[in-house]
């Protein structure tokens, strides 16, 4: 994606609070997983949690990965263990 396109769908509160875009990788395995390594490299990021429902864009096991199902998307339980993940890593 890039900005002008990400300017033009996102409303001006999302563009404001947007620092920049995962790049678009072709090399499998694990392609979603390695696009996102580079950008929280780039950027600093050591904290971080993905959350996603296609787990085989992902090493087994990453520990960076909250899989949910499609058809229930991000529920309560969800929201709990995201939660728990950043306020244990805060204190």
């Amino acid at each position: 994606m890039d900005l002008e396109f990400f300017q033009r769908i996102f409303p001006k509160e999302i563009v404001n609070r947007t620092v920049g875009f995962t790049p678009v990788l072709s090399a499998p395995p694990y392609r979603r997983q390695r696009e996102i390594e580079v950008f929280t490299s780039y950027f600093g990021i050591s904290r971080f949690i993905c959350i996603d429902d296609q787990e085989r864009l992902y090493e087994p096991g990453w520990p960076n990965l909250h899989l949910i199902e499609r058809s229930r998307g991000l529920d309560e339980c969800s929201i709990e263990k995201i939660v728990r993940y950043f306020s244990e890593g805060s204190q």
